[in-house]
């Protein structure tokens, strides 16, 4: 695993070269005011805090785990999609500006991530294979924005810990992440 700022990843060519071309999981890390913007946008109560992963990251506050993601080709999806792509061509860069701003702003998304720290994994550190490494890392804590790959049984998103169940099983958290998105298409 190797842990990245951002901001200094965003503009070092050489930092970017460190991600290699490889399936891999990688993990978004907020401070805790945009853990509360988010949590307040979709209408979680801070109680749901003591479920997320924390962790201080390079030494300094805590860092709240809010997205674990998986891909084929970590240099491109991580470079080319998150950091230098566009919010439509990124699961989670659309995710943030439906749920904080609600339409598009590509400079204020990368304001938005340069606050962040991500987390690489890849090789032989995951077991099972990227993707079953992935479903594990989420379900092993709740992630405020993932809303999918989460497993049935997984009492960190029951109804009476987080959200209510919608008539068609999806969860109120889902539902407003995705009702948000739409907004912004």
């Amino acid at each position: 695993m190797k842990t990245f700022c951002i901001n200094q990843l965003r503009f070092s060519e050489q930092l970017q070269k460190e991600i290699p071309s490889e399936p891999g999981v990688y993990k978004w890390w907020c401070k805790k005011d945009l853990l509360n913007t988010i949590l307040e946008s979709l209408e979680l109560s801070d109680d749901c805090i003591t479920d997320i992963e924390i962790s201080n990251k390079n030494g300094s506050e805590p860092y709240y785990c809010i997205y674990v993601g998986d891909t084929g080709n970590l240099h491109r999806r991580i470079i080319n999609d998150h950091l230098k792509g566009n919010i439509k061509g990124s699961t989670f860069r659309n995710t943030i500006a439906a749920i904080i701003l609600g339409y598009c702003d590509e400079t204020q998304i990368s304001e938005i991530e340069d606050t962040m720290i991500l987390d690489v994994f890849w090789g032989e550190e995951m077991e099972g294979g990227f993707h079953d490494f992935q479903n594990k890392l989420i379900n092993e804590k709740f992630r405020v924005l993932n809303n999918k790959d989460i497993n049935a049984d997984n009492e960190l998103y029951s109804i009476s810990r987080h959200y209510q169940i919608a008539k068609n099983g999806k969860s109120r958290k889902s539902t407003l992440i995705t009702e948000k998105r739409r907004l912004i298409k």
